[in-house]
């Protein structure tokens, strides 16, 4: 057999590949409103630093003074760490302002973060 008769195939194989770890990944429009963006106050009951996204696991006090549970999905801890945010710089406790898009659907209290801020001036990402 000649393998010049399968290049074509050879090719498409290689390409196909290539391209599976993009399928692999998700966009953020499949997950939250990207053209929205709220604002939460928070404490954090616990930081998950991990790939492929931190998690900030917040209790939020809704405006009828009831305590909720929400997730901010957050970067990579190699972005985050390459930004400055360790492992040890947010503690279970700590009070936070978090800016990000608002999950789909609103009633699992998801956030993907965009920017936060501490009260003691540590500030990351967007801040409106």
């Amino acid at each position: 057999m000649k393998l010049k008769q399968y290049w074509p195939l050879c090719f498409l194989l290689a390409a196909l590949s290539l391209a599976t770890p993009l399928w692999a990944h998700h966009s953020w429009s499949t997950g939250y409103f990207v053209n929205a963006t709220v604002t939460i106050k928070a404490r954090i009951t616990e930081f998950e630093y991990q790939n492929p996204h931190a998690l900030l696991l917040l209790e939020v006090t809704d405006p009828k003074g009831a305590t909720e549970t929400w997730t901010g999905e957050w970067a990579s801890a190699g972005k985050l760490s390459r930004e400055g945010v360790t492992k040890g710089k947010l503690k279970p406790g700590d009070e936070l302002t978090v800016i990000g898009n608002p999950g789909r659907p609103p009633d699992e209290h998801r956030i993907h973060v965009l920017g936060i801020r501490r009260s003691d001036g540590f500030k990351w990402g967007r801040q409106n």
